[in-house]
């Protein structure tokens, strides 16, 4: 049985995530949920943001690192990252 020590505490903006979802990018459908931020590997990543904002972003610098953006749309079109992933 796990454990938690912190189960009677509230979870804030600078608490440590607790959710992750791998993502398959599609053109046609958003997020099931917004997150706090999103980790990818290689390549770009086109992204549209919780504002509708739609940006694509070279990840070569940044490989592995988590991005910590609210967004809703991961899009096949233009991404050529992998091991995509949001979390929140």
């Amino acid at each position: 049985m796990t454990t938690d020590p912190f189960d009677s505490y509230n979870p804030g903006l600078d608490s440590p995530l607790t959710s992750a979802l791998n993502v398959t990018p599609d053109d046609e459908n958003d997020l099931p949920v917004i997150p706090r931020g999103f980790h990818c590997q290689g390549g770009a990543i086109k992204v549209t943001t919780m504002n509708d904002e739609t940006v694509t972003f070279d990840v070569g610098a940044d490989n592995g690192a988590l991005i910590p953006m609210r967004i809703k749309r991961v899009w096949a079109t233009d991404t050529t990252a992998t091991n995509i992933f949001i979390v929140w």
